[in-house]
C-alpha cells in the first residue's frame, strides 16, 4: 500500500492518502480568523484535487480527526462552501467524523442537509472506520 501525506505548517494539519481509496485528514490547531480559517479550507480543498489525480477511481473513504478542534475555532462563511463542495463531490463516497466538539454538530448537521448519506459523525475513531468500509 502506497501512501502520500500533505502538510500544512500555518495549523500543522495533515493530510495523508492512502491507495487505493482512503484518506485521513488530521487537523492540528485551530484558525482564529476569517482569512486563516478560509486560507486553511483552500488548501484542503487544493489537497483533495491533487488526491483525486492520484486515485483516478474515485470514492474516496474520508476519514477527519477533530479532536484538536474546539470551539474557538473560526469558521468563515467561504470555509463552509468549500467543505460544501468537496462534500458534493462525486469523488468522494463517504466522510466519517470523529472527535468533534459538541458545539460544532449544528455545522455538521447543516452539511448532511447536502449530502444525508454520505456524511457521519461517531463518538470514536473506530466506528468512523468501520462505517467508511460497510457495505453501501
Amino acid at each position: 500500500m502506497s501512501s502520500k501525506q500533505y502538510y500544512y505548517k500555518p495549523q500543522q494539519d495533515t493530510v495523508v492518502f492512502t491507495a487505493p481509496d482512503f484518506v485521513l485528514v488530521t487537523f492540528g490547531t485551530i484558525t482564529t480568523t476569517e482569512e486563516d480559517n478560509t486560507k486553511e479550507a483552500q488548501w484542503v480543498r487544493d489537497t483533495f484535487t491533487a488526491i483525486k489525480q492520484a486515485a483516478p477511481a474515485g470514492r474516496l473513504r474520508v476519514l477527519m480527526d477533530f479532536r484538536t478542534i474546539d470551539s474557538g475555532e473560526f469558521n468563515s462563511h467561504e470555509s463552509n462552501k468549500i467543505y460544501q463542495a468537496i462534500l458534493q463531490d462525486p469523488a468522494i463516497a463517504r466522510v466519517a467524523l470523529f472527535g468533534l466538539h459538541h458545539g460544532w454538530q449544528l455545522m455538521v448537521d447543516l452539511l448532511r442537509v447536502f449530502v444525508p448519506t454520505k456524511l457521519k459523525t461517531f463518538d470514536t475513531e473506530a466506528e468512523a472506520r468501520a462505517w467508511l468500509y460497510a457495505a453501501d
